[in-house]
């Protein structure tokens, strides 16, 4: 019977390497339940009162548990979770008292309690939680009073009872063997052997308890912005023999309702140098009194401060406000590279549980505008020849315009004329180049090459006389790299310089009758 099962009892430690589900002790009760806080949640006031032995940290990649990784709260010793299920009976007593409240859910006396209780504020309307509950009970003693039972009781404002949440998926029965095994909710249920049928008594894959639920969903509506109170229990039932466990999921006690978009300039949704910036924006489904501060690591190819100017890494939604952004805004450096990204990973710094990750690419710059111009007689025929020009569009610099890619344009006179193009690229992004193209005939040599400016030296601006109104200006720098240029509008013009570098510049007027070049210091 039952009681000779205790000659099965394991010892306090964890079993040897060869298990493949990897129990980690923690001794910390900040530590241990922090590592369950994912979106939404702050915890806070925490208390566990469990056997030593009785509560650890799990890792299941590699077992059937259905979690991954989380905290294990067991009715004996953690260490009688881990597989192969090659014992008929795996039990460990611990000479804990049981728990009142738990007695009431099962209508029998508990023993072995583990119990951790604290508190929590939410960020949203909706407390989640992820778990699988596990049972050396299974399948002898289902339908008895050895009804080996846990549960997470909720309160706070609007539930000043607390409310058991682990139960079965649409009724208020909490989650036992008797609710949920081959023949009651079923669907709920894995067999995982009896301690003797392989391959659950040869394979490691397989955790010792003989059966176990699906992963299943903890939940409740709450507050936005207010504090709860949570108490989760387990505990053998009727006897303190043949464990239980509860294997809760990291990060996964959450509440947050948010979204985000990846959007960036033009209607795109990467970022492109010179062309296009680029956002997160997130949006916060349940804005309340509280302000939402959202944590992430950056991480990615490009480098923050270096490919994109620099950002933090916390971004507050101020209370009531539902939207927030993270700008990506990259940084023009000249460099011919690969496409770069931006990876930022949404976490939960009491847990450091990632919840989200957001990814913004960062695409080298479009090549910019240019043009070459072949000359007949007044007829110019013009090509954009940056390469990534999907249309453009033209101002000749005689009063026409076209919006042909490679256009031929007459002019009705001799001259030299500004002309201007405008290309936009696959990106939908613009990029304007101008220069002064010489048609008919024109000799620079006839002009008067001493053109009055003053001040000279000058700090912000330069007048120059004797301009010919229409004439074309180029002030250059002494390696003839022209850094502004404009169109005289009268005889005596006057040009802003306040954003050059200090330094000798030229300025060259070309106009259809006259021009000239003069020399200066921008001081």
């Amino acid at each position: 019977m039952k009681k000779l099962l205790l000659l099965l009892t394991i010892a306090t430690c964890a079993k040897s390497g060869w298990s493949q589900l990897v129990i980690t002790p923690e001794s910390n009760d900040t530590v241990f339940v922090y590592s369950l806080a994912g979106p939404g949640i702050v915890v806070s006031n925490i208390e566990r009162n469990c056997s030593p032995d009785a509560s650890s940290f799990f890792n299941a990649t590699d077992a059937n548990v259905g979690i991954e990784n989380g905290i294990l709260l067991s009715s004996g010793l953690y260490g009688n979770a881990q597989g192969p299920n090659n014992l008929g009976g795996a039990s460990g007593y611990n000479y804990y008292p049981g728990d009142t409240d738990l007695d009431a859910l099962t209508d029998w006396t508990t023993y072995d309690a583990c119990i951790i209780e604290f508190d929590m504020a939410v960020m949203a309307d909706t407390l989640k939680l992820n778990y699988v509950f596990a049972s050396e009970e299974y399948l002898e003693y289902t339908f008895s009073g050895f009804n080996d039972v846990f549960a997470f009781w909720v309160s706070g404002p609007d539930i000043p009872t607390p409310t058991n949440i682990a139960v079965v998926p649409g009724t208020d029965l909490p989650v036992t063997i008797n609710n949920i095994n081959n023949i009651a909710n079923a669907d709920y249920y894995i067999d995982n052997g009896d301690g003797y049928a392989a391959p659950y008594s040869t394979d490691d894959y397989y955790i010792q308890y003989d059966g176990l639920t699906t992963v299943l969903l903890a939940t409740i509506p709450v507050t936005a912005g207010e504090t709860y109170h949570m108490k989760m229990a387990i505990a053998d039932a009727s006897d303190g023999i043949l464990d239980s466990g509860v294997f809760l999921e990291t990060g996964s006690l959450g509440s947050l309702r948010m979204h985000h978009e990846t959007l960036a300039d033009n209607g795109l949704s990467f970022a492109v140098e010179k062309c296009a910036d680029g956002y997160f924006k997130i949006i916060n489904e349940i804005p309340c009194a509280e302000p939402l501060v959202i944590d992430y690591h950056i991480a990615g190819s490009a480098d923050n401060g270096i490919d994109y100017e620099t950002i933090t890494e916390q971004l507050t939604i101020p209370a009531w406000d539902s939207v927030g952004y993270i700008y990506i805004n990259p940084i023009f450096d000249g460099v011919d590279e690969v496409t770069e990204s931006v990876v930022l990973y949404l976490y939960n710094p009491q847990s450091g549980f990632v919840y989200d990750t957001l990814t913004m690419l960062i695409n080298d710059e479009a090549a910019s505008a240019d043009f070459d111009a072949t000359i007949a007689e007044l007829t110019a025929s013009f090509t954009e020849t940056s390469g990534a020009a999907v249309s453009a569009t033209w101002n000749f610099g005689d009063g026409q315009t076209s919006t042909e890619l490679n256009p031929v344009h007459t002019y009705a006179a001799d001259g030299y004329y500004l002309v201007c193009v405008t290309s936009t690229n696959a990106f939908g992004c613009e990029s304007e180049y101008c220069r002064e193209v010489a048609i008919g005939n024109v000799d620079i040599n006839q002009f008067t090459l001493d053109l009055q400016v003053s001040p000279n030296p000058a700090t912000d601006a330069i007048q120059v006389s004797g301009v010919e109104p229409g004439a074309i200006a180029i002030v250059r720098d002494l390696r003839g790299a022209a850094v502004m240029q404009s169109v005289c509008a009268d005889q005596t013009a006057t040009f802003d310089i306040s954003a050059l570098s200090s330094g000798m510049y030229t300025i060259e007027i070309r106009g259809q009758q006259s021009g000239g070049i003069s020399l200066f210091e921008k001081q």
